[in-house]
């Protein structure tokens, strides 16, 4: 019968030691080892490279990938690691058990551009794309502080396996560690995600990922369509100039102060999510460069980054924008695993480490009506017992500068009375430094002299249809005197996904004040608010890898929603204020 025909060296492609919990892959779809007995054929996709390769329109660029020995770096798909399949109990009902992942997928996501957009710009064949790559990068040291700068030139020469031959940061450039769909490119506004869209008052998805040209980052953004919070296209590196900051209190500010510099590239929805068993690749409309603008321009704003793009694992093993009902057809449908968190074992994410005296379990939540940055965040939670937890998360790379580092957080009891942030360039807390002052994670807002002004306080909530001018004064001020402390609200421009309902920007700041609970900064039920805190400002240069530390004294959990990388010229700038959004 054709249900046996999977053989054992097919399914030994997969995994030398997979248990009856772990799924495998093919074909786009997803199996048990138990499925085997109903499974007709699978088949082994071929990785990124090979898949690229049989399509003719993308000849140019395959064979730059293959020139480079890029082709064999994305081809890994297997972190041949096994995880201990234990479950821990879920902290929202201790009944349930989340579901935790033996294995860890290696996925890309790869930006290519085919023949046809290629000679819309002069580039005909291989050569040709040589001569452009040496005009945008050729000269790159000017704004690109690259790992070995000291000692490592641009190389335009034949090279091309050189990390930093022109032809080479030319392809890195349009990689990405993490295999998204195009659908997971943003937090989009789409059918599976339209449930929990949690973006209020115009707020639009955007996100930052590194590339594998080292220490870069890009830009994906989705703009909104005015006044009705329908999804767009998608751009990468779109430049829109005085970005997050803003002429008009409370307000995205003017167009005048806003032009479009440049549309960025275009992710062609329509000639994307080419699968590979390792990732997905898609077409963009024009190159993708690590320019001066890119450097100076695009990410010369507040930078907000999602955990979950700092973790790209979780991406690579489709951990990442789950739904409810996903995670329980995912997780094997069981009644007694959670449908609202899922633990991440230790060490399965490079980019983040916990040191405690017991066993820290991960839990990251799904995709959710959460007051959460793209609805999703991670929480760690620890036995009471570890007086002592040691966190350590890498930051992104960023441009050569100084800048502002803030952490949100929720306020409350279960919180660690003490928290120290550190920074440094190793992955050993007791080898960093300081940064700012040790404070307290579980401080109440309404009590705490912090300058924390409540909605009740700014309005008068029996006649709230009449929010005054005064009543944004009061907000203003209350700002400057949570600044003066140390820390700030949190954005406007996301919500809790139940109240999300005004999508279009605001045109009046009252706006904000009239209908608080659409909006994370002003929202005061559901528990607790939350805050951003300040943790102080630091030179990060663009060739060092650094990690960002907390050392946690007392509670038992600890929130990760998204870091805030704001240059001081953003901060500190004489004619714009930083948005609230």
């Amino acid at each position: 019968m054709k249900k046996h025909i999977l053989s054992l060296i097919t399914l030994l492609a997969f995994s030398s030691a997979l248990n009856a919990q772990e799924m495998l892959q093919a074909n786009g779809k997803k199996y048990t080892v138990a499925d085997i007995e109903s499974i007709d054929v699978i088949t082994v996709r071929a990785s990124l490279a090979d898949v690229l390769a049989k399509y003719p329109e993308y000849s140019i660029f395959s064979e730059a990938l293959e020139k480079t020995g890029l082709a064999d770096t994305i081809s890994a798909w297997n972190k041949d690691k096994l995880y201990d399949d234990k479950g821990y109990s879920d902290p929202g009902n201790w009944q349930l058990i989340c579901y935790s992942p033996t294995c860890n997928y290696i996925k890309f996501t790869v930006f290519a551009i085919d023949n046809e957009n290629f000679r819309s710009m002069g580039v005909t064949d291989f050569n040709s794309l040589k001569a452009k790559c040496a005009e945008w990068y050729g000269g790159s040291t000017a704004w690109y502080d690259y790992p070995g700068k000291g000692t490592k030139s641009i190389s335009t020469g034949e090279d091309y396996k050189n990390t930093y031959n022109v032809v080479n940061m030319f392809i890195r450039y349009h990689i990405l560690k993490g295999g998204m769909k195009y659908g997971d490119l943003v937090y989009s506004r789409n059918e599976k995600n339209a449930t929990f869209w949690n973006f209020a008052f115009g707020g639009e998805p955007y996100n930052y990922y590194e590339t594998l040209l080292p220490h870069t980052m890009m830009k994906i953004w989705q703009p909104l369509y005015h006044n009705t919070g329908s999804a767009t296209n998608i751009w990468i590196n779109r430049y829109r100039a005085n970005n997050t900051l803003t002429n008009q209190t409370g307000l995205f500010g003017s167009e005048a102060m806003h032009q479009l510099i440049d549309t960025g590239a275009l992710v062609d929805s329509t000639k994307s999510d080419i699968k590979a068993i390792n990732g997905f690749i898609h077409n963009v409309s024009k190159p993708l460069i690590y320019s001066s603008q890119v450097a100076n321009g695009v990410l010369n704003e507040r930078i907000r980054v999602n955990i979950s793009d700092m973790l790209p694992e979780l991406s690579s093993n489709e951990l990442r924008n789950v739904t409810f009902s996903e995670a329980h057809d995912f997780f094997g449908g069981s009644p007694y695993y959670s449908t609202s968190r899922y633990t991440v074992p230790l060490g399965y994410c490079d980019n983040i480490s916990i040191q405690a005296n017991t066993k820290v379990p991960l839990y990251n939540t799904y995709v959710g009506p959460w007051r959460a940055w793209c609805s999703d965040q991670m929480a760690l939670y620890w036995d009471n017992n570890s007086e002592i937890v040691n966190v350590m998360l890498r930051l992104p790379s960023v441009p050569t500068g100084e800048y502002e580092l803030r952490l949100p957080f929720p306020p409350n009891s279960r919180n660690p009375k003490g928290a120290q942030a550190y920074i440094g360039t190793e992955r050993n807390i007791e080898s960093m430094e300081k940064l700012g002052s040790e404070f307290d994670m579980t401080i109440n807002p309404y009590e705490t002299n912090i300058g924390y002004v409540s909605t009740e306080d700014l309005v008068d909530i029996f006649n709230n249809e009449e929010v005054t001018y005064e009543a944004v004064t009061r907000a203003v001020a209350s700002d400057a005197a949570m600044r003066a402390n140390g820390y700030m609200r949190m954005p406007a421009s996301f919500s809790r996904g139940t109240y999300n309902f005004i999508k279009g920007p605001v045109t009046i700041p009252q706006t904000l004040l009239k209908h608080p609970s659409y909006s994370v900064r002003f929202e005061d039920g559901y528990g607790t608010l939350s805050l951003r805190k300040i943790l102080g400002t630091v030179r990060l240069e663009q060739d060092k890898a650094y990690w960002l530390g907390f050392k946690l004294n007392g509670g038992e959990r600890f929130w990760l929603d998204f870091i805030e990388l704001v240059p001081k010229s953003i901060v500190n700038n004489t004619t714009y204020t930083e948005d609230w959004y």
